[in-house]
């Protein structure tokens, strides 16, 4: 044999040889080498995507009355369940640093389906923005923003309601009479006696039937879609109750005349009797026609005085119920939602918010849903996985690749050992 080939064969077995040991060595000391890498917490892993997607279609349209941004599914399949969308606000600026000022359900929607997401401003200037959660497992950010409404508004003056002056009628005066004067005379003369009368009974004056009956507009508040509830109240300037049936005499237009108000009017003034909900566009006249037949109109429009805050179906004995003085800057998070004020940003369950009022009041809302926060970095221990130039590995599957590669080498090593003192004897 030459002794060229048997050179290369002999160095050839010393670089399979030295490559084996050193594969075998990286095997065996790879555990020792850590690196960590970012993961899923086990328990925010999402579920299953339905492959539904969300987007805002057009631009945020907004007014005194009403702000709404239309949202879509633009994926290709339905949504297997509801979203959530939340609402946040800045008097200037971005509204995004703002507060979150309500929320809300998006229902599941189908692939190509919209739904118009609105919210009563009651009149207060800013900056509104919507914001929508996707369906979890999303491969995107999981959030998306609608573009930013600008609004201002000036609140509305309701017309001055004539309020009736009661005329004081003036009290009949006695004109004192004088007194007749006996003349003494000389003859004696028998003087009459004047026999003593029982007193009649006092005659109580019947009252005056034909006592003035006005209907009164209390307030109106301004619900979602577009409706207007308007309470309404009365007084009866008689001393005794009124009986008004419902027709031509006490009737509401448009039709129905009837929506709930009394037939039986007590004597003095009565607040917030009952309430009736109208569409915003039209214009609610109640006409009642009292025992001195004079006509009288109380109107509720969009545009009337609205109520301070949001109330419940008024009684017909409303008491006031004492509550604590409103921060000036309402919070975002209280920890009870009745009975305290004290704010808490460190509360997971969802809470009461706030939302700026048209008189500056605290008006407490559906809380804030917590959005799942980003993936949390957990430290892998062990030598559980590795970043490799051709990306993620697990460890144990580099190192049974090193440690088998090692020991094929040596074994082809010990093969062209065996094989080079062959050569030596041929």
């Amino acid at each position: 044999m030459k002794p060229s080939t048997f050179r290369i064969v002999k160095a050839l077995n010393h670089l399979i040889y030295s490559m084996g040991v050193v594969m075998l060595v990286l095997g065996l000391v790879l555990s020792t080498f850590v690196s960590p890498v970012s993961a899923m917490n086990p328990q925010d892993q999402p579920s299953d995507w339905d492959k539904s997607s969300l987007s805002f279609k057009g631009s945020c349209t907004g007014d005194c009355k009403v702000v709404k941004a239309q949202v879509c599914n633009t994926g290709d399949r339905d949504m297997q369940g509801t979203s959530t969308w939340e609402l946040y606000y800045a008097e200037t600026g971005n509204p995004k640093n703002g507060k979150v000022i309500a929320t809300g359900t998006i229902p599941a929607l189908k692939a190509g389906q919209c739904t118009d997401l609105t919210y009563n401003p009651r009149y207060v200037s800013g900056n509104y923005m919507f914001k929508a959660y996707q369906r979890p497992g999303h491969p995107g950010k999981g959030v998306l923003w609608s573009k930013q409404c600008s609004i201002q508004c000036t609140a509305p003056t309701p017309p001055p309601t004539k309020v009736p002056i009661e005329t004081p009628t003036e009290e009949p005066t006695e004109t004192p009479t004088e007194e007749p004067t006996v003349t003494p005379t000389d003859d004696p003369t028998e003087t009459p006696t004047v026999e003593p009368t029982t007193p009649s009974e006092t005659m109580t004056p019947e009252p005056d039937p034909g006592q003035a009956l006005h209907p009164i507009l209390e307030c109106v508040d301004l619900l979602e879609g577009s409706v207007v509830k308007a309470y309404f109240g009365y007084q009866n300037f008689d001393t005794i109750p009124v009986t008004v049936e419902i027709g031509d005499l006490n009737y509401f237009s448009p039709d129905p005349i009837d929506r709930g108000q009394p037939e039986v009017f007590e004597a003095g003034r009565h607040k917030s009797v009952f309430s009736v909900e109208f569409p915003d566009e039209v214009e609610l006249v109640w006409t009642l026609i009292g025992p001195d037949g004079e006509t009288r109109t109380a109107t509720a429009t969009s545009s009337s005085q609205l109520c301070q805050v949001p109330t419940e179906e008024p009684t017909e004995e409303p008491t006031e119920t004492p509550t604590e003085e409103p921060t000036e800057e309402p919070t975002v998070q209280p920890t009870q939602p009745a009975s305290t004020d004290e704010p808490s940003q460190t509360t997971p369950q969802p809470a009461v918010t706030n939302i700026p009022s048209q008189s500056g009041t605290v008006v407490p809302t559906m809380g804030i849903p917590q959005a799942v926060a980003d993936p949390e970095l957990i430290p892998v221990t062990g030598g559980e996985m590795m970043q490799t130039p051709f990306g993620l590995l697990e460890v144990g599957l580099v190192q049974n690749i090193l440690i088998n590669l090692g020991i094929g080498m040596l074994g082809i090593g010990f093969v062209l050992q065996a094989l080079l003192a062959w050569l030596r004897k041929a």
